[in-house]
């Protein structure tokens, strides 16, 4: 499948550029940069053999959700799911636009927000993250919905505002982090060799906003730069990492959540991604959208995991000859969140959006049905 995209007009000779462009990609010869290849197997070290052991003996607790039923078992599309101090489940549904709440058995507990302009009301929620297991923060386009999650019974603090419509964010280290849905404006001058900072810091005390960092895509198109810059945060709260994942290309980079610096970049080889062609022709502009012929790969949302770790995973799937999707296998790198090594898991794992307290919150490729898994 091709999708062609036009954005303005220019150049009157034909060309053809490639996305992602090499400077776009790290090499292994940069400091403190990482390659990876999911193709191969990876040495086992003692890091490896503690982790495999964790996470193949997970054991069902139980299922959360239903192809058909009331609305308290049915899901229109899980989009973020957190796990609280009291073992609480939040699960975020970006259709109904509210967050279903359970206990780890799968019993109900209660629905916070629905669809809304108003306090405690829900339009683009896409994103959450929690903060001492005390506060719910919850993405709502240009606004942060607030909850507090330390009591028995959950309440709704506050809804701030910010300049920024949201499409994701995390929260460490006393700041919370947001990455825009939009970078630049269409007409805006930007140097072709240059960057633009992509990440917003607020403090959690006050909510101004601290300092901006992290590198999007580099690109003198306006509309390039904000295509191939869209991605997912997800903050490490034993290393105070703040780590992206691009979401059309295999790079993640790994930041201090003290003061946004570069700390580590990786680079995942193997990857069988939408292809990207930047072209001019008669004097017009366009983007290519050429789907892989036999493998498609989608990098998912990174996670937070055991201390130091985070996890990416990469849903591939194989497709038949005309481009219908026949079937899905998980990848699951694990990333260490302060140097940016990995390894990738050799054993098979459903697409996982939470692990904490022991417990590990799955969804299903539809994304309509969740499972609640024990680790030993």
């Amino acid at each position: 499948m091709v999708l062609v995209f036009f954005w303005s007009c220019g150049f009157n000779e034909k060309s053809e550029i490639q996305h992602p462009t090499p400077e776009n990609l790290p090499t292994k010869n940069e400091q403190n940069t990482h390659v990876i290849d999911v193709e191969k197997k990876s040495e086992e070290n003692v890091n490896q053999i503690e982790v495999i052991q964790k996470l193949e003996n997970i054991k069902l607790v139980s299922q959360i959700g239903r192809l058909f039923g009331n609305p308290d078992e049915t899901f229109g599309l899980i989009e973020d799911i957190k796990i609280d101090s009291f073992n609480r489940i939040y699960i975020l549904d970006k259709t109904q636009q509210h967050i279903k709440v359970y206990k780890p058995n799968g019993d109900f507990i209660t629905t916070l927000g629905n669809k809304g302009q108003g306090p405690r009301e829900f339009e683009k929620a896409n994103s959450m993250d929690t903060y001492k297991d005390s506060l719910l923060y919850v993405s709502n386009g240009y606004r942060i919905e607030v909850f507090n999650i330390s009591k028995n019974e959950i309440e709704f603090v506050e809804t701030k505002s910010i300049k920024q419509s949201v499409r994701s964010l995390c929260v460490v280290d006393k700041k919370l982090f947001i990455h825009p849905i939009r970078l630049t404006e269409p007409d805006e001058i930007i140097n072709e060799k240059d960057y633009k900072s992509m990440i917003y810091a607020y403090s959690i005390n006050k909510f101004q906003e601290s300092f901006l960092f992290g590198k999007s895509y580099i690109s003198s198109n306006p509309f390039l730069l904000d295509r191939l810059s869209t991605g997912s945060l997800s903050c490490n709260k034993a290393t105070s990492t703040v780590m992206f994942s691009f979401e059309k290309f295999q790079v993640l980079h790994g930041y201090s959540g003290e003061n946004g610096d570069l700390e580590w970049q990786t680079r995942i080889d193997g990857l069988s991604l939408v292809r990207l062609t930047q072209f001019s022709n008669n004097g017009k502009i366009g983007l290519k959208n050429s789907q892989p012929d036999d493998i498609f790969d989608m990098k998912l949302k990174p996670i937070s995991y055991d201390d130091r770790y985070n996890i990416v995973q990469i849903d591939r799937r194989t497709l038949d000859e005309v481009g219908y999707h026949i079937g899905s296998k998980i990848i699951t790198l694990v990333v260490d969140s302060k140097s940016g090594e990995s390894f990738k898991l050799d054993i098979d794992l459903p697409r996982i959006l939470h692990i904490k307290n022991n417990l590990m919150v799955t969804v299903d490729e539809d994304r309509v049905i969740s499972k609640v898994y024990s680790l030993n």
